[in-house]
């Protein structure tokens, strides 16, 4: 059934078709099916690209452990970009350094979690604000391949 070229979000979209209804993810009481976690990433990384977001470009996770960072990990992952997760407790300072070392095309977090933070991506998807991406992404094959993770290194 699975193949060496199987990527997660293959197989994600295969359980989706396959089994929709089987759970995918749990966090605290919180549950998704395969087909609510493929359709919510479809939805993210449709977000992401409208914003502007390319194949290749990084974008930090700015997130607490939960559901959202897994589903803003995948939505990155569906849009062809690379994430950079970043632990929202560190110093500000560190931060603002991460996101700009890194050229960091965006960034998802909480709008509460933004400030202090000096060096900003041009690119800022808040989670806590509401958008009104509901269709599936048009583009399925932009993930990223091997090939192309050696051009995300300086």
């Amino acid at each position: 059934m699975h193949t060496a070229a199987n990527t997660i979000i293959d197989l994600v979209s295969s359980h989706a078709q396959n089994i929709p209804d089987h759970t995918a993810l749990v966090s605290g009481n919180i549950k998704y099916s395969y087909a609510r976690l493929a359709s919510v990433t479809d939805s993210l990384a449709r977000e992401l690209k409208l914003r502007g977001i390319k194949k290749g470009q990084i974008v930090c996770v700015m997130l607490e452990r939960s559901a959202e960072m897994i589903l803003s990990l995948l939505a990155i992952i569906k849009c062809g970009a690379a994430y950079l997760p970043v632990e929202p407790s560190y110093p500000k300072e560190r931060i603002s350094y991460l996101l700009s070392d890194s050229r960091a095309a965006g960034i998802i977090s909480r709008s509460g979690l933004l400030g202090g933070i000096k060096v900003l991506p041009k690119v800022i998807l808040c989670l806590d604000s509401s958008t009104d991406s509901e269709k599936p992404l048009a583009a399925k094959n932009d993930t990223l391949t091997s090939a192309d993770l050696n051009k995300l290194s300086p």
